[in-house]
């Protein structure tokens, strides 16, 4: 089993300050404040590590997109950072209503045409 240690290198760096200031020889003011160095450069390339695990995550993540159309049909776009992994359409239920536009037929009925069901919870649902 690998065990991890975090360590506190920001603390570290500061205890490296703080002896390099104690010290009376320039050598050993010289180490610690190497030493100090060094402590930052690793926080700063964990918190970059951090940041880019963060970034990856993100990419790696599905997005939905949803678009309404003219016909009243829903368009859903799957997207993985720039690139659409899945589109699919879905498409409005359909109910018959008299054409006003249209002349009667012969026998006095109207004509007929299909327009789109939208129901509010399909909408919310999708």
């Amino acid at each position: 089993m690998k065990v991890e240690r975090k360590t506190n290198h920001t603390a570290r760096a500061q205890l490296a300050r703080q002896a390099a200031a104690e010290s009376g020889s320039a050598e050993f003011r010289k180490i610690f404040l190497s030493m100090a160095d060094g402590e930052d450069a690793i926080e700063e390339l964990n918190q970059a590590t951090d940041r880019l695990k963060a970034a990856d995550e993100d990419e790696k993540a599905i997005v939905k997109r949803r678009r309404f159309l003219p016909d009243g049909s829903i368009e859903i776009t799957e997207m993985q950072g720039n690139k659409v992994v899945n589109r699919y359409k879905k498409r409005p239920a359909m109910h018959f209503v008299p054409d006003l536009s249209r002349p009667l037929k012969p026998d006095g009925k109207p004509e007929m045409k299909a327009v789109p069901r939208l129901n509010l919870l399909d909408l919310l649902m999708t």
